[in-house]
């Protein structure tokens, strides 16, 4: 496990082979929007674009790359990371 998979892993993301994964909750729906609306800008500045799952004040996000065989790859890392930072 690298440095990058373990500052995920302190920050609730779990890892497998094929995702980076975790679940978001917040206090409304409202604030799970926004912060999928951070999501999609992020999504669209990066061009790697991670599937979302909204249940009410819930959001799961769950990367893979799928050039890279639907597997984890530094994009990945990548992405969440900045997210992390983002919603700091």
């Amino acid at each position: 496990m690298n440095k990058k998979s373990i500052q995920l892993l302190n920050l609730n993301w779990r890892i497998t082979d094929q995702k980076i994964e975790k679940i978001f909750k917040f206090s409304s729906f409202s604030k799970a929007v926004e912060f999928m609306h951070i999501v999609f800008e992020l999504a669209e500045s990066q061009n790697h674009h991670p599937e979302l799952h909204n249940s009410y004040r819930q959001v799961i996000v769950s990367l893979t790359t799928h050039e890279a065989g639907n597997r984890v790859s530094e994009k990945d890392f990548i992405f969440a990371e900045t997210l992390e930072q983002k919603i700091k």
